[in-house]
């Protein structure tokens, strides 16, 4: 199987730092898939970034920096930025493994065989479902698509909301338009009992936006969990809304998650 990891990035810049140990970690996407980075926001320092991304171990490493070609902003950036590489991906890979830099490996063997199993299905694209009140909708920080089956009109959809003032968030865009495409479509779930948090979740994926929590992860594991606490600490209505959350699944017979995890979810 032949892998592309495509990672779309306007805003993030500091995570960068932590992907050469992550590549370590992950020893078959580091032999085995070549590496697309994609920065359409001209923010960022273009060499700065080059000097981050070589730092990288990976087969190979294809860096695009096209601020110019960017209308679409934040909300539509990353789509625009897959249509910007698509002649890179079509023919060329079986399938793409689609993650924003803030979005980190930390066990690939889950990942691997959640495509192992959408390859084995036929699937053509892989899709987890989203989080919050955005339903129905798909996850946009990662999922996978072989290229030679999803039209590129999936990722241009976003197009036709160029000259209004509406913007639709991402992810129900990429929902309406993998059903539009008749796309058949497998489903990871990433999260446990379908609850959100902020860690590392079923598919050995993070996505984390609190740089602080890696840097104690790397340290040790459990420290992680400290300023999620001391963030409670101090906003006294994010435990009650825990201490909520909690009660309701006892009534319900839910499954309870962690008491980490339930807190890293408000």
């Amino acid at each position: 199987m032949k892998l592309a990891i495509l990672y779309t990035s306007y805003r993030q810049f500091r995570e960068l730092d932590y992907l050469p140990e992550m590549f370590r970690r992950a020893a078959q996407l580091r032999s085995t898939a070549s590496i697309i980075f994609h920065c359409n926001n001209a923010e960022i320092s273009q060499p700065e970034l080059a000097e981050k991304l070589a730092k990288i171990p990976c087969q190979s490493m294809d860096f695009i920096y096209a601020p110019q070609k960017n209308r679409g902003g934040y909300p539509y950036g990353q789509f625009e930025a897959i249509g910007d590489v698509w002649d890179k991906l079509a023919s060329h890979f079986d399938w793409v493994i689609h993650l924003h830099p803030d979005v980190f490996v930390m066990d690939e063997e889950p990942l691997l065989a959640a495509l192992k199993k959408a390859d084995s299905e036929k699937a053509d694209i892989l899709v987890t479902p989203t989080f919050g009140l955005k339903h129905p909708s798909f996850a946009t920080d990662f999922f996978a698509f072989r290229p030679d089956a999803v039209p590129r009109a999936v990722f241009e959809s976003y197009r036709n909301f160029d000259r209004t003032t509406i913007v639709v968030p991402l992810e129900n865009l990429f929902f309406v338009e993998i059903l539009r495409a008749r796309l058949n479509y497998s489903v990871a779930h990433r999260f446990a009992h379908g609850h959100y948090h902020r860690d590392i979740d079923q598919l050995g994926l993070w996505h984390e936006h609190d740089l602080r929590r890696m840097d104690l992860y790397r340290k040790k594991n459990w420290l992680r969990w400290l300023p999620t606490f001391g963030r409670c600490l101090r906003r006294p209505y994010l435990t009650t809304r825990f201490v909520l959350n909690w009660f309701n699944r006892k009534i319900r017979g839910q499954a309870q998650d962690t008491l980490a995890q339930q807190l890293t979810a408000l």
